[in-house]
């Protein structure tokens, strides 16, 4: 069966932002709509570390499918404290994801 990948981004936010992707309702209600539109396709959920580890815990938890979970890890910072403007992969998905 052919995958179907799904990218789940969480940069880092602060207070009140933040907030509103870890409540709960919000969660469920992603969950929700992933089970509608994803049941049947096998999904990927691809999340980029290390923001999205907790979030996508509460997702999974929330969906009743087979699925596969993997994570990435970019960083546009490479030695400096000041971002570069460029993004680069630092570790890739471990699961073929080619659909």
């Amino acid at each position: 069966m052919k995958k179907v990948a799904i990218l789940i981004i969480v940069v880092f936010l602060a207070g009140s932002a933040m907030a509103q992707f870890s409540d709960a309702a919000k969660v469920s209600e992603l969950a929700h709509q992933l089970r509608a539109d994803y049941a049947d396709k096998n999904p990927a959920l691809i999340g980029v570390l290390t923001g999205a580890f907790v979030f996508m815990a509460d997702l999974i938890r929330r969906l009743d499918f087979d699925l596969t979970v993997d994570f990435m890890a970019v960083s546009s910072y490479e030695d400096a404290t000041v971002s570069s403007g460029k993004v680069r992969v630092t570790k890739d998905c471990s699961h073929d994801i080619a659909g």
